[in-house]
This record gives C-alpha cells, sequence and structure tokens, in this order.
C-alpha cells in the first residue's frame, strides 16, 4: 500500500518518490514509469514525503518516528533527524534547508539541517498532528484530529491562529483534518 507521492519540482518534474507500508522509499522516472531504486532505511511505513524545492534531496518521515534524508542525484542516505515521540504523519519543505514535520506526538518540528537543530510547536489539547503545509519559509498551516486548522509563524511557538472545527461541529473522525 502507497501512503506517500512526492514529485520533484527539479528535472522537470521526471522523478517521482512513493513511500508504503514496507518501509521503502520507491523512485520512479515520471517518463517511463519505471522504478528507478528502492532506497532502503525506515524501520517502520513511510508515511509522508517531500522534496526540498528546486533540489533532489528528499525528507522521508515514517512510523519509525523518524525523519530521513536522501540524495536522490547519488540515490544515497545522508542522514537521520530524530525528536519525533510517536509515528510521522506529515512532511513539507520549501528552498532553504529545512524539513518541517508533523505527528501523532502532537508536536510540529521544524527541523534546521544546517544548524542541526530544531524548533518545537504544540497546540494544547491536540494529540495527534496529521497534516502540514508550508506557505512560506515562515508560515506553515497544520490540521489533525481535533478538527482545527492552525497557522503558525516560525518565531511562535504556539498558533498565531486556529480555525477550530474546519469542517463541521461532529465528533469523532468526521471533523478530523488529515490534508493541508
Amino acid at each position: 500500500h502507497v501512503r506517500a507521492v512526492s514529485v520533484a519540482d527539479a528535472q522537470g518534474g521526471n522523478i517521482i518518490a512513493s513511500g508504503g507500508e514496507d518501509g521503502l522509499v520507491r523512485i520512479w522516472d515520471a517518463r517511463t514509469g519505471k522504478q528507478v531504486d528502492a532506497l532502503r532505511g525506515h524501520r517502520g511505513p513511510v508515511n509522508a514525503l517531500a522534496f526540498r524545492s528546486g533540489t533532489m534531496q528528499l525528507f522521508s518521515g515514517s512510523e519509525d518516528r523518524t525523519v530521513k534524508i536522501w540524495d536522490i542525484n547519488d540515490m544515497a542516505y545522508v542522514e537521520t533527524l530524530f525528536g519525533h515521540g510517536a509515528e510521522i504523519c506529515g512532511l513539507d519543505s520549501l528552498v532553504k534547508e529545512r524539513a518541517l514535520s508533523c505527528g501523532r506526538d502532537g508536536t510540529l518540528r521544524l527541523y534546521k539541517i544546517l544548524d542541526g537543530s530544531q524548533l518545537v510547536f504544540r497546540r494544547a489539547l491536540t494529540t495527534s498532528l496529521d497534516a502540514v503545509a508550508m506557505v512560506n519559509e515562515q508560515r506553515f498551516v497544520s490540521g489533525g484530529d481535533d478538527g482545527a486548522v492552525a497557522l503558525w509563524h516560525v518565531n511562535k511557538k504556539r498558533p498565531v491562529s486556529v480555525a477550530e472545527h474546519a469542517h463541521g461541529h461532529g465528533t469523532g473522525c468526521d471533523t478530523w483534518i488529515s490534508s493541508v
């Protein structure tokens, strides 16, 4: 089962990455539809993938609670990023050498790769953050099991704005935000 897909905007968008329950990150040539390689390293299903904009640097997030960095030009593993206390559900990246992840531990983590550091963001009462998207290098949005969509700024540990019950006022999974 495929759980995540990302398309590189470098090289004409001809490279696609997919991640699945087998823990592999598969690299595909979009022109031929053929698999180019399968990258091994995760110890659990791969739930999230994101290419860094304009590059062949790929981030993968897994149920093993790690984010891995891959160099797709060389089909090589680069580094593992730690910090999440539960499975990773979403990833995004833009131009800067950073990865933004979210997970079932209720945290968002902005990994500053060059500094070897990370910023941790948390929303009170949220048990799972399942989706994240960067608006620009300073702002990002998230969604999770509480049904809220939150807008964040890198200089604030808490959201700057929250739309509670963004998709209704029901209870349970009918309000769960799984994609942004």
